[in-house]
């Protein structure tokens, strides 16, 4: 059976010559980052992290991921996630800013005064994930969308950005609200109210 879509060699080119540009520009966006860590270790781990999680490493561990950035022990990876001082209210902010001005039109696009554009849109999606273990966050036996049964996963909401130029998945700012359908609202610090993550209800 025959793909929907079809590639060109044209269309192929194009493609890979964007993907070959993604680890030049991943080095960038992380120096851009670099005010926001108080030590250069924390700062090289952070890459060496982002490297790995986006690696096709099928397990994202502490030991894959060290292992993968050629490293002897996971402490360093550890501690950039668990102790190691940078501010992650600015490397958020710092990305939603580059992610808004990424997939944003350009202004000098031109556009039909009739016409009501519909982006940017954020769109909410729930997605779980099979597990075998019952130790990471919110595991147990309830519905999982991937394989259409119950079982024993794990469900994550996320939040994606959406423009007509393409998408990208968003975190939320301190403070700020959900708006549910039913029209009342969720408190960002509702999502962390306890000790495993989960919201308390």
């Amino acid at each position: 059976m025959k793909s929907s879509q079809y590639t060109t060699s044209e269309q192929a080119e194009h493609l890979l010559s964007e993907i070959s540009r993604w680890p030049g520009r991943l080095r960038e966006l992380h120096e851009r980052l670099r005010p926001r860590f108080a030590r250069p270790e924390a700062f090289q781990h952070a890459l060496r992290y982002l490297q790995a999680i986006l690696s096709e490493i099928p397990r994202k561990n502490g030991w894959q991921i060290a292992e993968h950035a050629r490293l002897a022990r996971p402490y360093g990876m550890q501690r950039l996630l668990s102790r190691a001082v940078w501010d992650q209210d600015g490397v958020r902010d710092d990305l939603r800013a580059l992610v808004c001005q990424t997939l944003h039109p350009s202004p000098l696009m031109p556009a039909c005064a009739s016409y009501e554009p519909l982006f940017p849109v954020l769109a909410i999606d729930e997605s779980g994930f099979p597990k075998r273990g019952r130790h990471s966050a919110g595991v147990g036996p309830q519905y999982c969308g991937l394989t259409g049964r119950v079982e024993n996963c794990q469900v994550g909401v996320f939040l994606s950005y959406v423009t007509a130029l393409g998408h990208a998945l968003m975190s939320l700012p301190r403070g700020a609200r959900i708006r549910l359908r039913d029209g009342s609202s969720l408190h960002r610090s509702r999502l962390c109210a306890n000790t495993n993550g989960m919201p308390a209800q």
